[in-house]
């Protein structure tokens, strides 16, 4: 028995980088995340200064891919995706938000 996931298409990621909310939500979740990255990380000397749990606790889904890495490469991964999936998860709230007011009629 296999599962077939859906066909992502092109016109829908177009649709998605289009909308409206989507700069609105996704750049406070990207800026919000490098700021817990940035809270927890030396730049300077380019480690932790510990152990990188918190850093790769905020990237669940994705820091499986850099759980084993040194610090510069879970700073390097965790600033480009997991940046990427705070944008998204930003971008998600934004939409949320805006259904449940629709839902109740507040702000029209």
């Amino acid at each position: 028995m296999s599962v077939e996931l859906p066909a992502c298409s092109t016109r829908e990621i177009m649709r998605i980088l289009l909308d409206e909310d989507f700069l609105p939500g996704f750049l406070p979740g990207a800026v919000v995340h490098m700021v817990m990255l940035f809270s927890n990380f030396d730049i300077w000397r380019w480690d932790c200064g510990g152990p990188c749990d918190a850093i790769t606790y905020y990237d669940i889904p994705i820091s499986l891919f850099y759980f084993f890495m040194p610090d510069i490469g879970i700073a390097i991964f965790s600033l480009s995706l997991g940046s990427i999936l705070w944008g998204f998860y930003g971008y998600a709230a934004l939409k949320i938000l805006r259904k449940i007011f629709q839902l109740f009629g507040v702000g029209s």
